[in-house]
């Protein structure tokens, strides 16, 4: 009985975390683009996503774009975020 309480809360909060640090769509866009660099290597080491950390850092640019049009079009991080 436990273990399914904390699996459907273990759910829920991976349902919740959208974009970076878990806060919604609109202040994931605006943190990106100010601060996207940063934030795009914080957040994948954070996910746990060693290799995507270091291709966002090594490849800044892109990752910075695709990490903002997969904001804007998914509302979330998806490429080298996801484990």
């Amino acid at each position: 009985m436990a273990e399914k309480v904390m699996e459907k809360n273990s759910e829920k909060i991976s349902e919740n975390k959208k974009g970076y640090f878990g806060t919604g769509q609109l202040i994931s866009i605006i943190l990106c683009v100010f601060l996207g660099m940063i934030l795009s290597i914080v957040e994948r080491v954070l996910r746990g996503q060693i290799i995507g950390a270091l291709v966002a850092l090594l490849l800044f640019p892109i990752a910075w774009i695709v990490d903002l049009a997969t904001l804007v079009i998914k509302g979330d991080i998806v490429v080298l975020a996801n484990p």
